[in-house]
């Protein structure tokens, strides 16, 4: 006989939003949410797009299964400055849709890192830099080897501490950062944190093993 007693329930989900002040003009802000019934470090963070061009309301377009735990965060930084989340954690709820949309995401003005490399770093070689363990950029060098220029994709507030080190060689190459540490210093304008970048060839070492036993 006919199947003809399935029933489906349909609840709506709950959207995420809320106001976003203090963007400068000619820039964006990128957020991401992670979604899950208990949120721990394997949770993957989801990208919400477009990216935010202007200040006042805003609302994602990717919505949160009520019951769910979520959290949002920062993921891109507009350049020379520094935003923040309130409000950006919670359970989502669809009897209580407005406690979903009160997130505050605000922005100041920030001291951005910026790394000048040399045409030392040979054509088409590439490295990976870190700022703090925390914010990582990849320089790769043209086909031609010329002077250039990296900016971390966070800036830093006013008395904030840097750190800018190599994470990942080039191949054959050993680089070097000068003037990576110290203390952002906010300025009017912006004045950049300028770190330096150089490399050198690297050496192979070659030598003779004797006396080594057979298996060890």
């Amino acid at each position: 006989a006919p199947v003809n007693n399935i029933v489906v329930t349909c609840v709506p989900n709950v959207q995420l939003g809320g106001t976003l002040r203090g963007l400068a003009a000619s820039t964006s802000l990128g957020l991401s949410t992670k979604s899950a019934l208990s949120i721990d470090a394997s949770t993957a963070a989801v990208a919400q797009t477009p990216l935010l061009v202007a200040n006042g309301v805003f609302t994602l377009p990717y919505y949160i299964v009520s019951g769910h735990q979520y959290s949002v965060e920062v993921s891109t930084q507009p350049a020379a400055q520094v935003c923040s989340v309130l409000n950006g954690v919670g359970t989502a709820e669809n009897t209580n849709l407005p406690a979903a949309k009160n997130i505050a995401v605000n922005c100041v003005p920030g001291v951005p890192v910026t790394v000048k490399y040399t045409s030392s770093l040979k054509a088409s070689g590439r490295l990976t830099l870190s700022n703090n363990d925390n914010d990582s950029l990849s320089v790769i060098q043209a086909a031609v080897a010329a002077d250039g220029t990296g900016t971390f994709n966070k800036s830093l507030l006013n008395g904030a501490s840097y750190n800018v080190k190599v994470s990942t060689q080039p191949y054959a190459q050993f680089c070097s950062v000068t003037g990576g540490t110290g203390t952002a210093v906010l300025t009017t304008p912006v004045t950049a944190i300028s770190a330096g970048l150089s490399c050198v060839d690297a050496m192979s070492l070659t030598g003779t093993l004797t006396g080594l036993k057979t298996g060890a």
